[in-house]
């Protein structure tokens, strides 16, 4: 819907937003909603970064071609 590229690098992005939000407040309930948004984003960059790895290698390619 959005692809693989674009979710990677959005998902990274607010994990590297929050993390910087998360060094800096003071407050334990904004720190412990920053730590959730975090791991949401990790939930996200995980697969992500797993299927941008597989649909560009050669063996990925040569089996899509077969089965078309």
């Amino acid at each position: 819907m959005f692809g693989q590229r674009r979710v990677l690098i959005a998902t990274m992005s607010v994990f590297a937003l929050v993390s910087l939000l998360g060094a800096c407040v003071d407050d334990a309930l904004l720190l412990i909603v920053s730590r959730f948004i975090k791991g949401m984003a990790a939930a996200f960059t995980a697969p992500a970064a797993t299927s941008l790895m597989t649909g560009r290698s050669p063996k990925a390619r040569t089996a899509r071609s077969r089965l078309a």
